[in-house]
């Protein structure tokens, strides 16, 4: 790096050649994780914000009593938690998915060198 600017290279240059390129397939094994955040923190901020979205209902169909009253009008969620569960799962595979076909694009593997 320090040759870099020293040979007048512009920043944002020696940011991306130097810093990014090395750092990325670290970031690429980070988005699984990132992914995971962002879906348990989904329904706190449904909470905040009156927002009925997937989290929401899908709190709502875990905490849902399973009888009714004479009077009370039935009320059922189209999707029961299981379809949550597999929506939120499918969320995360194509996450982690596309993260390792990045990761495998910037970082190749010879074919004389072994993976574990």
């Amino acid at each position: 790096m320090r040759t870099a600017k020293a040979k007048g290279l512009h920043s944002f240059k020696i940011l991306y050649t130097h810093v990014l390129k090395n750092s990325i397939p670290n970031i690429f094994s980070h988005t699984n994780t990132v992914t995971l955040y962002v879906l348990s923190n989904l329904l706190i901020i449904e909470k905040l914000t009156d927002f009925r979205g997937t989290a929401y209902y899908f709190y709502e169909s875990i905490g849902r009593e399973n009888f009714y009253l004479s009077g009370q009008e039935a009320f059922t969620y189209p999707v029961s938690s299981v379809g949550f569960v597999f929506c939120f799962t499918i969320i995360i595979f194509i996450a982690n998915t596309i993260s390792n076909i990045c990761k495998t694009l910037v970082t190749p593997v010879s074919k004389y060198e072994i993976s574990l």
